[in-house]
């Protein structure tokens, strides 16, 4: 499972934590990132290799919202992290799934250089680096889009 947290012993502000636990509960391991300000969590899931990916949002010293997707391996060690930002304005991202080669698919909304109101945004994410394969902005005037939910 996931969360955040403001402790002490933060790392700054709100940070997200992962926990993997056995099927009756008992925590196998846990592990938790930030940076110097908030960082959200919104979900969590496991490819089909075993790797746990988390997105959410930051938000940074502007006070502005910028996505990221973090990737650890099934021992809960980081392997990146990674801002997905789509420029001035927020974006949060919510959910995520899997290509048929473990690619993350991302969804979420923004308002980065837009019309004002919440585009829909779906990504394509390579695994093995993070780097954006793929980005699609969805605009629905003058309709907010916000993409919480999805299923491959």
């Amino acid at each position: 499972f996931a969360g955040v947290t403001n402790t002490s012993l933060g790392l700054g502000g709100n940070d997200a934590y992962l926990v993997k636990t056995t099927n009756s509960g008992a925590p196998i391991w846990s592990t938790k990132y930030g940076r110097s300000n908030d960082e959200f969590l919104h979900n969590v899931r496991e490819d089909g290799l075993g790797n746990i990916y988390s997105v959410g949002y930051l938000r940074n010293y502007s006070d502005r919202r910028t996505g990221f997707l973090a990737k650890h391996d099934l021992n809960g060690n980081p392997l990146w992290l990674k801002d997905l930002d789509m420029g001035e304005g927020f974006t949060y991202l919510t959910n995520l799934a899997f290509t048929a080669s473990n690619n993350p698919i991302v969804t979420g909304y923004t308002n980065a250089q837009t019309y004002g109101d919440f585009d829909g945004l779906v990504l394509v994410v390579d695994a093995y680096n993070g780097n954006t394969m793929f980005s699609k902005k969805i605009h629905l005037n003058p309709v907010p889009l916000y993409v919480w939910q999805m299923d491959t």
